[in-house]
């Protein structure tokens, strides 16, 4: 819910994760990413899913996907869209 509510959440050091968010610590830590970034994807009523980017280093710069993964948002809700 608190990667839904702010659209995303970029971790620059998973460590820093360790103690707030367990789950996700253990399962960045399992594949071998010292970094992420989180992206919801929304659909036309709800979030419909995620878009992790897992980084072998810290990133430098944020990446502007989001107006991608609206294309695939598109994609992903087609059913809610083509009752609309």
């Amino acid at each position: 819910m608190r990667i839904h509510g702010n659209d995303y959440l970029q971790i620059s050091d998973i460590e820093d994760i360790k103690l707030i968010m367990p789950k996700i610590y253990k399962r960045l830590k399992m594949s071998g990413a010292n970094a992420a970034t989180f992206y919801t994807i929304e659909g036309l009523e709800s979030p419909i899913g995620l878009v992790i980017i897992l980084y072998n280093e810290k990133p430098k710069r944020k990446a502007n996907i989001l107006p991608e993964i609206q294309k695939l948002a598109v994609v992903l809700d087609y059913k809610n869209l083509k009752h609309k």
